[in-house]
């Protein structure tokens, strides 16, 4: 029993490590762009209203 304990341990682990590795990777290639866009967005709409 002890066996199965540790391996669905590891398991539950390393999956949960794998999401976390996707999820920054994701973040990093996806949300951040994303963000840079609507900030360079903000400052063009911000930039046309001063003129």
């Amino acid at each position: 029993m002890k066996n199965t304990d540790w391996k669905s341990i590891g398991i539950m682990a390393g999956i949960s490590l794998g999401v976390f590795v996707v999820g920054t990777i994701l973040n990093k290639k996806v949300v951040e762009p994303a963000l840079e866009k609507a900030k360079a967005k903000k400052i063009a709409a911000s930039s046309e209203e001063k003129k």
